[in-house]
């Protein structure tokens, strides 16, 4: 049983920067890890698209402030 798990431990992707970043309690790191994470996926998103999720978003908080 012990050789079984550490294999698996052996045989592990490396932690990645997230992870050790929420681990240690590094929240600032965490928070700029996300957004760099979000701005890669914006960029890959096709053109529009952008513009089509602020609407979107805005919609719903219009509609979040009507209902208050």
């Amino acid at each position: 049983m012990r050789r079984h798990a550490a294999r698996r431990i052996r045989n592990a992707p490396p932690d990645t920067a997230l992870a050790v970043a929420i681990r240690s309690n590094q929240w600032e790191l965490v928070a700029l890890l996300l957004l760099n994470a979000i701005v890669d996926a914006a960029r890959a998103l096709p053109p529009g698209t952008i513009d089509d999720v602020l609407a979107l978003i805005s919609k719903t908080e219009a509609s979040d402030d009507a209902a208050r």
